[in-house]
Formats: C-alpha cells, sequence, structure tokens
C-alpha cells in the first residue's frame, strides 16, 4: 500500500458577516484529508493496529501475464508508468519477479521490464527509492527512468524529464521498437485526468513518429483497424489512427490502464 499525506488549505467566510465584510471575513484555514492521516498516524505507531482490507477481484487483468500453455515464462518486455502512488502495482510486479528469479535462476535471461516513475521532489516523494535501486541492482528492474517535476536542480543533475510522458517522448523509437516489433506490454497505473490522457498522447506520437518513415509496416497496422472516415490522409498512420490502435491494444491486453480521477 503507498499513500500521500493529503494537506492543503481552504479561504473560509465567515457565513454570519455581510456583504461589505466578506472580503474581510476570509480566513485561510489548514485542512488535512480523513483516511491518508489515519493511515500515517497508525504507521507511525510503535506496534500499528491491524487493518481489515476488504478484497475484491481484478477484473481488469492488470497484472503480469501467467505462464505460456507450455509452462514457460512469457518472454515479452513490461513497460511500467506509474508516478506517484501509481508505482504501488509495479513494486508488486518487480517483487513477484524477484520471486520467480530466486525460484528458477535458469530465467537469468527474464524479459526486460522498464519502469517510467514521476515525482515533485526527489527529496521528499520519491516512493520506493531504496527498493528501486536495489531491484536495478539485482537484475529485475532493467530500466529505470525517473522524473521530478518540481525539482530542477534533480533535473539537472541526473538528466532526467519533468514528467513521465516527457520521458517516454526521449525514447520514443526504443518504445515503438518493443511495442511493434518485440510485442511489448504497456501497463499505466495513476491519475486519469492529467497523467493517463498524457501518456496515451504520448504513446500517440510515438507511434506516428516511428511509423513515419516506415509506411509499409504503417499500412499493415492500419489494415487491423476499421476503415478510416472522411477525406484519406497522406501520412503513413494518422493520429486516430494511432489512437485506435492503442484502443485495440487495450482489448488485446497489452495496454493495460489501472486510473482513478
Amino acid at each position: 500500500i503507498a499513500f500521500n499525506v493529503v494537506e492543503y488549505e481552504l479561504e473560509v467566510v465567515d457565513p454570519f458577516s455581510s456583504a461589505e465584510e466578506a472580503s474581510a471575513a476570509v480566513t485561510r484555514v489548514r485542512r488535512r484529508g480523513l483516511c491518508t492521516p489515519w493511515l500515517e498516524e497508525l504507521a507511525r505507531r510503535p506496534a500499528p493496529p491491524q487493518i481489515l482490507v476488504a478484497l475484491r477481484p481484478n477484473l481488469n487483468a492488470f497484472r503480469l501475464p501467467p505462464p505460456l500453455p507450455a509452462g514457460a515464462p512469457d518472454r515479452r518486455p513490461v513497460i511500467m508508468v506509474g508516478p506517484g502512488t501509481g508505482v504501488a502495482p509495479f513494486i508488486g510486479f518487480l517483487q513477484q519477479r524477484a520471486s520467480e528469479l530466486a525460484r528458477d535462476p535458469a530465467r537469468a535471461a527474464a524479459p526486460l521490464t522498464w519502469l517510467f516513475f514521476g515525482c515533485r521532489s526527489a527529496a521528499l516523494d520519491y516512493l520506493f527509492r531504496d527498493e528501486l535501486r536495489a531491484k536495478v541492482d539485482a537484475g529485475v528492474l532493467g530500466r529505470l527512468s525517473a522524473c521530478f517535476s518540481r525539482d530542477p536542480d534533480a533535473c539537472a543533475a541526473s538528466g532526467a524529464a519533468r514528467y513521465v510522458q516527457d520521458a517516454m517522448l526521449r525514447h520514443q523509437d526504443e518504445i515503438a521498437d518493443l511495442m511493434l516489433n518485440r510485442d511489448a506490454l504497456l501497463y499505466v497505473c495513476g491519475d486519469a485526468k492529467g497523467m493517463g490522457k498524457d501518456v496515451n498522447e504520448a504513446m500517440a506520437t510515438i507511434l506516428c513518429g516511428y511509423l513515419a518513415s516506415r509506411p509499409d509496416r504503417a499500412r499493415e497496422l492500419a489494415a487491423q483497424l476499421p476503415p478510416a472516415k472522411g477525406p484519406a490522409d497522406a501520412a503513413p498512420l494518422t493520429r486516430d489512427q494511432a489512437l485506435q490502435l492503442l484502443t485495440l491494444w487495450a482489448s488485446r491486453r497489452r495496454y493495460l490502464r489501472d486510473l482513478w480521477a
């Protein structure tokens, strides 16, 4: 379980003040969320109590693929995008991979795992920093691209991007090659309104850019999609077709998203 403690300020107006007094009656009040501060308080106790958690089925298949019918491990690369607390399921993915490798050393040639993680500050909210670095050192996590949206010093020191979608665009040819030529799986977890939408748009840009110089491959992919409406576009793969391709991958469980508003 991963969470950030929610704290914010509200401007409160005295409901009994007159219209003339309203501007002078504004008071800034600090508020905290209900759930996350409660969890934080429990976590800081010397002997944390047990918390009852209700389990529910994972209906959207947001998990690593099971072994193939012959019992062999799935060798497809895994790309994970999880800024903030969206990294939580991917910690589980990596722990599962570490357990599998420990049980079967012959799986040393495990498929590539690549995590795009983002947070505001490298010093304040880089969740699971030590565990992620340990997974890289152990070879369980093949690549780690960390981003810091409000930490220009950390970005300058490490060459990191600000947002996960920016980091993906920096590696657009590699990501396109993994998705189009190596049947990679793409998982995205986090905020639907901002990050989820931006990552989807970035993927459309990545696909269009990669296929611009590969018209034969673009036509092959376009043949799998519904016929385009309106006048034909001269581009090898239009943006609408790229978005349709992402939808097709989602239906085939190659592009899985666990997003919340």
